[in-house]
């Protein structure tokens, strides 16, 4: 058994831990600018679309369009808004549905967004009814939920008590340090435990504590808490549902040059029109009826 002055918790493997989830989680990441949250993000969403196999990927952010070919150029540039309105729109239409379509949402960035409330009006991201919503219900509508914000007081405490994985970095003030300690570390035995764990996690640039709120049964620390650096350089990838839409879009195109050999004449106009109809009838069938509603996940 580990004393109080050798506290040392193990290592999360980010692969194993996301692989071996039942459910779609809701997760968390609390840190402050150039803390290395977008590096962990990264690796978190390629583990995440590796075992689900996302139909979509939704990310609300307010700076996303801006700065899309830096840090989202691994999804679609369409599924991109700069407000939460749209949020509520996408959760009415998955309830409709009954879609099983697995469908991760990001929150990235959305400090200053604000949403429509229930009363009519305009309510902060710490207020938002959706997100409250989606903490406690989103695994039993295919949704997985990653919400990335740079203080624990940008969300509700409903939020960060209701996810299944927490990433946090070091705060920079003493409240969040001792909210940390009390929210995170309240199986430490004493509290010179959970201090000498905290400065141990933290005392290494970019790491951060992990915990696994979805594990159950947990009667002391090392059952739910670990540490996580996320490896450098960043990983450069495409998402399944990027993947699909670029492998659509080269058919279609290989489906228009065809059809300009197979018919050079002016005097086929006609016969191509048809043939185009009815091939565009045939073949893009079922991807439409996703893309028009995109919000239908």
């Amino acid at each position: 058994m580990k004393n109080a002055n050798e506290s040392q918790l193990r290592l999360f493997n980010m692969k194993e831990g996301i692989s071996t989830l039942t459910h779609h989680p809701s997760i968390l990441l609390i840190g402050q600018r150039h803390s290395g949250k977008n590096i962990l993000l990264n690796e978190l969403i390629y583990e995440l679309d590796s075992k689900f196999k996302y139909s979509y990927i939704f990310l609300f952010s307010a700076t996303g369009l801006m700065n899309y070919k830096e840090a989202w150029s691994f999804m679609r540039e369409d599924c991109i808004f700069d407000t939460l309105d749209n949020l509520k729109q996408i959760i009415r239409e998955r309830k409709k549905s009954g879609s099983k379509k697995p469908v991760l949402l990001l929150f990235d960035d959305i400090a200053g967004m604000t949403c429509v409330g229930a009363n009519g009006k305009r309510k902060s991201v710490k207020y938002n009814e959706e997100l409250d919503f989606l903490s406690c219900t989103a695994r039993h509508f295919f949704f997985t939920v990653v919400v990335s914000i740079q203080n624990r007081v940008l969300c509700s405490r409903t939020l960060r008590t209701n996810c299944s994985l927490s990433f946090l970095f070091p705060a920079k003030s003493h409240d969040d340090t001792a909210t940390i300690k009390n929210e995170y570390l309240g199986l430490c035995r004493t509290r010179k435990e959970s201090e000498n764990i905290y400065d141990s996690v933290f005392s290494k640039p970019f790491n951060t504590l992990c915990v696994e709120g979805y594990k159950s049964g947990c009667i002391k620390i090392d059952d739910y808490v670990s540490q996580y650096l996320a490896p450098f350089p960043i990983r450069k990838f495409k998402t399944k549902s990027l993947k699909k839409k670029i492998n659509f879009n080269k058919k279609e195109k290989l489906m228009k040059n065809e059809e300009q050999k197979n018919n050079p004449s002016e005097l086929n106009f006609r016969i191509n029109i048809y043939k185009d109809e009815r091939k565009s009838t045939n073949s893009t069938n079922e991807y439409e009826k996703n893309e028009k509603a995109i919000l239908n996940g």
